[in-house]
């Protein structure tokens, strides 16, 4: 009886526990992926709206000298 209700239990208890490291490692591994993906596409995005108008000023600057 509980000998082996124990034993299942302990046996639960460690599948239970290896798959939340599975999904932990996975976890972690797509978050390495998504910084990756916007420092592609975001960066570039955030440099010319924010340096696009700088440029633009820029340029007036040295045209009207």
């Amino acid at each position: 009886g509980s000998k082996i209700s124990d034993s299942l239990l302990q046996i639960v208890v460690e599948a239970q526990h290896s798959e939340l490291n599975k999904i932990k490692e996975e976890t972690n591994k797509l978050a390495a992926k998504m910084t990756i993906i916007m420092m592609i596409f975001m960066l570039p995005a955030m440099f010319l709206l924010i340096g696009g108008p700088a440029l633009f000023q820029i340029v007036n600057i040295l045209e009207a000298k």
